[in-house]
């Protein structure tokens, strides 16, 4: 049989009240009872009573202002949950969050045993990203939302008791997330230092009560910062592993490389194109974002062209198309009445339009043909990514990966490179590419021609 939970006093209110009347009693046996009666005048037992009435009085104000002010700090507690469930965005990640953990559970369910870092490689947040969208910046107003949260639970204006209904889950939800963790929580955690602190506080006092804690395994603590600084080589020396928590293990989360599939979104692989080169696709394409990546969206996949999903190789974070590498090995070329045909006369309604198209198919896309691409060659046409998965390691992870393609495999690779761009140049010699003897000019809109420099890595 369960023991039950019934507490003495009904709430604390009772509890007062109790002590007040056993204080009283204690006072009237001291002050009347336990004194020698001779010593009792009219006067003296005035001044006791009054005594007594004052102790009474001011025990019962402090408990009405203890009263006054619980009930404050409930409703500002309540008005916190009104503005957070009121919210459609914050609702939205929330209910993000929440498919992740199911989707962890369910994971966690069927392997028997504890769970590790590669476990989780195959659960995605249903979210976009890169820190340029608004699924990105939607995610960071929730956190900012909790790092609130910790500063007033540290300063004292409400008690981790009283959000923890509440807020407890929607905050372990977000906090134990390994994707959220990886994006944000980990690379960015001096913004989020009082979320570090609340955390270890809130955990502590799950434990206590013996309450479940959402992904306890990859709790966010110290300890898992200085594993991922570890891993990414950031540490700074004045880092130590303060707590003895040990998480699950951190393992760098893997970047799902290979070649583009029709389930793909073009959509975001049409983004990574047209946002990473500021000349080739704006002049083929339109200025206008949105019309231009509609249109380059339409012909990826297209059979025997630039862009059939043979010549696209992706690198996929948590399930987004986050990079691109279009390639071109002689297959498929690019013929621009059919491609005029596939993305609509919308997007070439004018004539500047219609002029920009045909100067890069022309003088870009049109170069590529199969009769005169020397063999045993592959060109990376471009080298994409989108903007907001930049300074991760991603572009490099990707370029590796798609060398030991069979693809690569004994052939000479080459591809053109813009020569102000340094940090690119500076990454394909990493990878054993070598620049030729001199830049010279490249595609872009006529009179604004940038310098380029080829760089060549040998099959040898």
């Amino acid at each position: 049989m369960k023991k039950s939970n019934r507490r003495l006093f009904l709430n604390k209110d009772s509890s007062w009240i109790v002590i007040i009347v056993i204080m009283s009693a204690i006072y009237c046996y001291f002050a009347f009872i336990h004194q020698s009666t001779r010593d009792l005048s009219f006067d003296s037992v005035r001044n006791r009573l009054t005594t007594l009435f004052a102790i009474i009085s001011a025990l019962a104000f402090w408990l009405q202002f203890k009263k006054t002010e619980r009930l404050n700090e409930s409703n500002y507690v309540m008005n916190l949950n009104n503005q957070f469930i009121n919210n459609k965005n914050m609702t939205k990640i929330e209910h993000e969050l929440e498919l992740y953990y199911n989707q962890f559970m369910n994971v966690k369910n069927n392997l028997g045993r504890d769970m590790k870092a590669d476990d989780i490689n195959g659960i995605r947040l249903g979210i976009n990203l890169s820190r340029t969208s608004e699924d990105c910046q939607t995610l960071i107003d929730y956190l900012v939302y909790l790092e609130s949260m910790a500063v007033m639970v540290e300063n004292g204006v409400i008690r981790i008791q009283d959000v923890d209904d509440l807020f407890s889950y929607r905050f372990f939800l977000a906090v134990n997330n390994p994707v959220v963790q990886e994006h944000e929580l980990l690379p960015f955690s001096e913004f989020y230092r009082g979320t570090y602190r609340l955390c270890k506080r809130w955990r502590k006092n799950h434990l206590k009560k013996h309450i479940p804690i959402p992904m306890e395994e990859f709790c966010l603590t110290y300890e898992r910062l200085a594993q991922w600084e570890e891993m990414n080589e950031t540490a700074p020396e004045s880092r130590t592993r303060k707590e003895g928590v040990q998480p699950a293990e951190y393992k760098k989360p893997h970047l799902d490389c290979g070649f583009a599939r029709s389930i793909d979104n073009k959509k975001e692989i049409a983004l990574c194109l047209y946002e990473t080169d500021p000349y080739i696709y704006p002049e083929a394409f339109g200025d206008e974002r949105d019309s231009a990546v509609d249109a380059i969206s339409r012909i990826i996949g297209m059979d025997e062209s630039l862009f059939d999903y043979d010549n696209l190789y992706l690198g996929r974070y948590n399930g987004q198309v986050c990079s691109v590498v279009c390639l071109y090995t002689g297959k498929g070329s690019w013929d621009k009445d059919r491609i005029r045909k596939r993305i609509g006369k919308d997007v070439l309604s004018t004539e500047a339009q219609e002029e920009g198209f045909e100067h890069a198919s022309e003088k870009y896309f049109g170069t590529y043909k199969s009769e005169i691409f020397p063999k045993n060659t592959v060109e990376l046409v471009a080298v994409c990514v989108e903007e907001g998965f930049r300074n991760k390691g991603i572009a490099k992870t990707m370029l590796q990966s798609l060398l030991n393609e069979q693809v690569c495999q004994g052939k000479t690779v080459k591809l053109t490179v813009l020569e102000e761009n340094t940090g690119a140049i500076t990454l394909y010699e990493s990878l054993g590419f070598q620049k030729s003897d001199k830049a010279q000019a490249g595609f872009g809109p006529a009179g604004r021609e940038p310098m380029t420099i080829e760089m060549v890595r040998s099959s040898t």
